[in-house]
């Protein structure tokens, strides 16, 4: 599903993720490096597919945590 991608930037230090499940279970949030340009995306794992989350311009994104409600 994600053949040839890369997530993310090396992870230099221990413990950094670049993925996380739905509270569900029914999808993945994970970080995709474009040319440097780093996106949240949501993988429906029922579909198979794959969309972009709108996020701001200027938006730093690392290690995406979802909150325990699953917002």
């Amino acid at each position: 599903m994600l053949e040839n991608q890369n997530l993310m930037m090396p992870a230099w230090g221990q413990g950094k993720r670049v993925l996380n499940w739905a509270k569900d279970g029914s999808s993945i949030y994970y970080l995709l490096n474009k040319q440097g340009t780093v996106s949240l995306n949501q993988l429906d794992l029922e579909t198979k597919t794959s969309k972009t989350i709108n996020t701001d311009d200027f938006s730093l994104l690392e290690q995406p945590t979802l909150a325990p409600d699953g917002s």
